[in-house]
Order: structure tokens, then sequence, then C-alpha cells
């Protein structure tokens, strides 16, 4: 039979709008439990697709673990592909399927990570199998075959016996990271105190100068604020720029600050700063964007970076349920 033979009528039920409740929550834990009643398999399975920094989209299913202030709940390994691309773009996209019932359900929105008593309380809960291969198999990472994955296993149980804590989390530091924490220093350094030397050679007033090279460095750190909500991919999109009604109120807090450090007599005598003109202002903020598209820039290089050297996909991989959060 050919597989555009497969098919059958979905007459079972309908969803008439009169019958959906008005929060899509609470319809979608209404079908959960029509799905739970029905004895369905894996009810709580769904799809989860990501995208990485280079916009290549990838889909898993992971088990829902459950529904805590209007979000999805699941765990997986941090480390783990969907874990890293999460982190550089935290917007995932769920798909449930109950074919028994001809439903299914999708999910858009952001991610964000659960606490880390959250993930504890639920690690500890896992069968112990699943606890020492949490250790043994790192998710995502190519193996060498499935004896390999034993004898971690195997290792591990007699290292950590039946009381194997959560693994810790990525460190914070990583050699990108750390680039990342470098290339930007080097960059607001130069622009600081690059202002700052323009200013004295244009003959300006040191207490303008360095009123100049202050802003200035306020101004490089606003946009840097813009370019790091996305670690890898790019900032200069709708989402990026506005998607944080939280930074824009930040940046809203601290440009009203540095108008009073600038313009604010008291301010000026306990600071030693100066009103600075109308005209000194666009250079500034021409620095500032020279700094977000240097770092672009550099996001731009990493990921090209990364898919040249992307390693091979071919090869075995760990089980997807073998890590913890």
């Amino acid at each position: 039979m050919s597989i555009a033979d497969l098919r059958q009528e979905y007459m079972r039920t309908g969803l008439a709008e009169a019958q959906a409740h008005a929060d899509p929550l609470v319809q979608f834990e209404r079908w959960f439990q029509d799905a739970l009643a029905a004895e369905l398999p894996l009810a709580n399975a769904m799809t989860l697709a990501t995208v990485s920094a280079a916009g290549a989209p990838t889909a898993r299913v992971v088990l829902l673990k459950g529904l805590e202030r209007g979000g999805f709940v699941f765990y997986t390994n941090y480390g783990s592909r969907k874990g890293r691309e999460l982190a550089a773009q935290p917007l995932a996209c769920l798909v449930f399927l109950w074919s028994d019932l001809e439903r299914q359900v999708r999910v858009e929105g952001r991610v964000e990570q659960v606490a880390a008593r959250d993930s504890d309380a639920y690690y500890a809960g896992r069968p112990l199998g699943a606890r020492l291969s949490a250790w043994a198999s790192a998710q995502s990472d190519t193996v060498a075959d499935r004896a390999a994955l034993e004898r971690a296993l195997e290792a591990m149980r007699a290292k950590y016996g039946e009381r194997p804590p959560r693994p810790p989390q990525e460190p914070i530091l990583s050699g990108f990271l750390v680039w990342r924490i470098l290339f930007v220093a080097v960059l607001l350094v130069c622009g600081t105190f690059g202002l700052f030397a323009w200013s004295l050679a244009a003959e300006a007033d040191l207490q303008v100068a360095r009123t100049i090279a202050v802003n200035a460095l306020v101004v490089f750190e606003v946009v840097y604020l813009l370019n790091c909500r996305l670690i890898m991919a790019p900032s200069a999109t709708r989402e990026g720029l506005l998607g944080s009604r939280a930074v824009l109120l930040a940046i809203a807090l601290v440009v009203g600050l540095q108008l009073l450090y600038t313009y604010a007599p008291p301010l000026q005598a306990l600071f030693g700063s100066a009103a600075l003109g109308w005209h000194e202002w666009p250079l500034m903020l021409v620095a500032g964007l020279l700094v977000f598209a240097m770092v672009e820039l550099e996001k731009s290089w990493q990921r090209r970076r990364r898919r040249a050297f992307r390693r091979p996909q071919s090869r075995a991989r760990s089980a997807p349920d073998a890590s913890a959060v």
C-alpha cells in the first residue's frame, strides 16, 4: 500500500467555539483529563520544537511534568542540544497529539528555567536508574556504543549507590563566555577612553570630557544589555529589542538617572559632572550603535563557526531521557 493511501475519516468529535472555554489553559486541562480518562499511553508526551542560533529547527518528544502559573513544565539537561538552543533562543513550540481522541494542541511561547529547588525535587522523585543515568550519559553527546553507556552506568552506581545527587548545571563561565566578556570589555574600554581622549583633544573642559566618558560607558552598557538578551541569536529584531518589558523599564530608569547626573546642579556638584551640549549626544549614540553592531557581527561569526565545526550527527546518541535538569 502506498503511504499516500493511508487515510481515515476524523468524525469522532468536533470543536465549536461555543463549546470551548475562553481560557485556553482551562480548555487544555479539560482535554488532558479526557486523555487520562481514556487511558491513552503517554498522554503527557509532547513534541518540543526549538531553533538553533543559525535558525535550524529541531524537534523531539519530551514529557509534560506540570502546569504551573500559566506555563507548561518539562525537564531536560541544560547542556543538551535543546537546552543550549533554548538558552540562546528562549522560544519554543509544543504539540500534543491524542490520535485516539482525534485531538491535538499546539502551544507557542517563551521558555524560562524553573527554580533549582524545583529541579532538585523532580530529580529526587525519579527512579534510581534514571538518576544514575543522568550522571552516566551526557545528553545529546555522541557515545561509542551501548556498552560504553552500560559501563558508565555501573561506575556511577558504584560511586553514588542509592543516593546519587542531581548533576550540577553547566559552569557559570565557559570558554565562549570568557571570550565574549573580554571582547565586550575591550570594546567598552576603547570606546570610553577613546571618546574621553577625543574630547580633550577637541579642547573640551576636563569635567565635560569626564561627563562624556561616563555617559558613553552607560550608552555602551545599555546597547550590550540588548545584545546579550539573546546570547547567540540576532538581537536586531523586534523580539530582541522590544521583547522584554523589564529591560525597557530598566533602560528608561538608567536614562533618567544619567540625565540627572549630567544636568542636575546638586549631582554636578557631587560628582563633578558638567552639562553637555546637544551636539555631543549624537557622537555617543553613534558610538553605542557601533558597539551594538560589533557584538552582532561577533555573534554572526560565532554562528558560522559553530556550523562549520558541528560534529557529525550519524553516530549513536545517548538516550533522550538519560539526563535530568
